[in-house]
């Protein structure tokens, strides 16, 4: 992608908010968020700083000290609470804020000039004792929203700005004296009202909470008490929009730069917190958000970004990295704040005995992933393989995975597969997504092939009969990236019979991924020359005309529609024929690879859905056929090869 995209294509859109009266329509809100990339920060209000600015380095315990005194204290940050049952008007992030423990986070002690003398940690019940030397003087000691150095609890640390990159801190003020003993703080608290803490200071001290929480059921899952995941950095700000940076202030969203290693927690827009929308208490949005990190260090996030609804068929790849970023939140925060296996998001807050309610805050949605795929309320699932194209499915399919006990019964599937069969499936450099030479083109059965290769007996039938079988999943890659192999014998023919067109939630018309195109993943050794061919025919009365594709493996999926509004797929395509076939007869396409570099391809035979000339969608009528068809490799012109699908 280019550094700056058009508004309407730029989102990798996950879960929330309202922006498209289309997408109110269809499913009355907007997934956003997630996996974008490339963006550049614009400049701060004085002009300066085009990318962020470095994180100030943690503080750096000093030595053992001589007379030393020591500085005690505890630290609390206070959160609201959400509320996902009973009345509506109660719904959402309602009451009176409640206080937790600030575990964990770097505790500096400075002298009356502002320098550090000394640091150290909260504990996990937010206390703190930290010995500096004792001379007469002025101190105060300060709890910062990030992680010490080298915490063997969690790497993170949650900023304020994306100029200066500082870390939010509580302080609290005291004195030594010859006479001293200690240095007793008391309690410091991080507020989450406006009217006690203009920055509502308990919002990064919450998010860094859930990031550390993450880390903690991560270790208990996988039975690995060493693990930590590497440093992300979170920026938030209350009342501020953190698309704003990048030049979108009307796109209200919690989002995750693919490759940097940073969060950005929606806070609010033009200084509201009150009624607009905010992610800073929503534990399900930020592990949500934390979740695409881990995807992007541990499992090679693929995710083109793009528009999405958790209602409609889409890109795998973005489905796939949507879908699990949607279960893990679940899987990690396992009902910490209401009922397991939902993901929720609310707007503003209500119900405060000091601060009120605001006028349009409740609850924005909630999603239950525990719901059977032909009766969900989202992303429901009729036909076969239609679950790889969902990601609401593909959410409900890895809950249900690791969801006990086992269980076929309506309204209660699952396999009560171990975590740690999935996180291996999802991390392993060897046999998972974490290999990043061979894998390429992720997706929902490409993770189901590295599952499949681990369980046996019980498991994989619960598996397969409990789970995949209800949110219509194949095991493997067969519905979109089937490898093809060459075979000097013919294979069969495939048939596609196509659909109308669907329209995504930025209202384009879309060719049906799942109905109207199939999917190959083809390795290309660079050697000899090599021509790609498609021969079909068309099967029943209708002129279904197909065309073959050749995206490269970092593509965005640009239709026709698309690219009569002005967004090119030049970058994308690395060779296609697409000529037009008025007539029913025998059709034939075929691309050159000469050129091309070695390496991964995907072949998309896709059925013409589009009308050009009059630059609508076909109709159904228009569309009732069917295409027969099969591939063939030619290489120097003289050798023949069938490409032939694994599944």
């Amino acid at each position: 992608m280019g550094k700056r995209l058009e508004p309407r294509a730029l989102f990798s859109l996950s879960f929330s908010k309202k922006i498209s009266s289309l997408v109110i329509l269809v499913f009355g809100v907007l997934f956003q968020g997630c996996g974008i990339q490339n963006l550049t920060p614009l400049s701060n209000s004085s002009g300066a700083g085009l990318s962020a600015g470095p994180e100030p380095a943690n503080c750096v315990p000093r030595a053992p000290v001589t007379n030393p005194i020591a500085v005690t204290g505890h630290a609390d940050y206070y959160y609201r609470p959400t509320n996902i049952a009973g009345l509506s008007s109660t719904q959402g992030l309602y009451g009176d804020p409640v206080s937790a423990f600030i575990r964990y986070a770097e505790v500096a002690v400075y002298d009356s000039s502002g320098s550090v003398i000394q640091c150290g940690s909260t504990d996990s019940s937010g206390n703190f004792s930290v010995q500096i030397p004792k001379v007469n003087g002025s101190y105060s000691v300060g709890v910062l929203s990030r992680s010490p150095t080298g915490s063997a609890a969690v790497n993170a640390s949650v900023l304020e700005d994306i100029y200066a990159s500082a870390p939010y801190q509580i302080t609290a003020s005291f004195t030594v004296a010859t006479a001293s003993v200690s240095a007793a703080v008391g309690t410091l608290v991080a507020y989450a009202r406006v009217s006690e803490s203009a920055k509502v200071v308990g919002g990064a001290f919450f998010i860094f909470d859930n990031i550390l929480y993450a880390n903690e059921r991560i270790r208990t899952l996988i039975g690995d008490a060493s693990f930590v995941a590497p440093k992300v950095q979170a920026y938030w700000k209350a009342g501020f929009n953190p698309y704003s940076y990048f030049g979108y202030p009307s796109s209200l969203a919690s989002f995750y730069v693919n490759g940097d290693r940073k969060l950005y927690i929606l806070g609010g827009n033009n200084g509201d917190v009150k009624s607009t929308d905010t992610d800073h208490f929503d534990a399900a949005v930020i592990v949500h958000e934390y979740s695409h990190f881990l995807e992007d260090v541990y499992g090679k996030s693929e995710s083109p970004g793009g528009s999405h609804n958790g209602n409609g068929i889409i890109d795998p790849r973005l489905a796939w990295s949507e879908g699990w970023a949607n279960y893990l939140q679940a899987q990690l925060e396992n009902g910490r704040y209401y009922a397991p296996g939902y993901y929720v998001d609310t707007i503003g807050f209500r119900g405060d005995s000091v601060e009120g309610s605001g006028a349009s805050a409740g609850l924005g949605f909630k999603v239950n992933l525990s719901e059977d795929g032909g009766t969900a309320s989202y992303d429901r699932v009729s036909v076969a393989g239609e679950g790889t194209f969902r990601e609401l499915s593909i959410s409900r399919t890895l809950f249900k995975t690791t969801k006990s006990p086992a269980s076929n019964v309506s309204g209660s599937r699952a396999a009560a597969i171990p975590f740690l069969n999935l996180w291996n499936a999802f991390t392993s450099t060897v046999s998972g997504f974490g290999t990043s030479s061979a894998t390429v083109f992720r997706s929902i059965g490409f993770f189901n092939e590295y599952m499949g290769a681990v369980l046996g007996g019980v498991d994989l039938t619960n598996w397969s009969t409990n789970v995949l079988a209800d949110e219509k999943q194949n095991p493997n890659r067969k519905d979109f990236a089937d490898a093809v192999t060459k075979s000097g014998v013919a294979c069969g023919t495939r048939d596609i019979i196509p659909v109308a067109d669907g329209y995504d939630s930025a209202g384009y018309a879309h060719s049906n991924w799942l109905l109207s195109n199939d999917f190959y993943s083809f390795y290309y050794s660079g050697v000899g020359s090599q021509v790609i061919k498609l021969n079909y025919s068309e099967v029943g009365t209708q002129n279904i005309d197909l065309d073959l594709i050749l995206w490269n493996t970092g593509f965005r999926y640009i239709d026709d529609d698309q690219q009569r509004s002005g967004i090119s797929a030049a970058s994308y395509i690395s060779a296609s024929s697409r000529r037009a076939y008025p007539a029913a007869e025998v059709g034939t396409e075929q691309i050159s690879l000469s050129g091309l570099s070695p390496g991964y391809y995907l072949i998309d035979v896709k059925a013409l859905t589009f009308n050009r000339s009059t630059l609508v969608p076909l109709t159904t009528a228009e569309l009732n056929g069917t295409a027969r068809y099969s591939l063939q490799l030619i290489t120097n012109g003289t050798t023949t090869e069938y490409l032939c699908p694994a599944h």
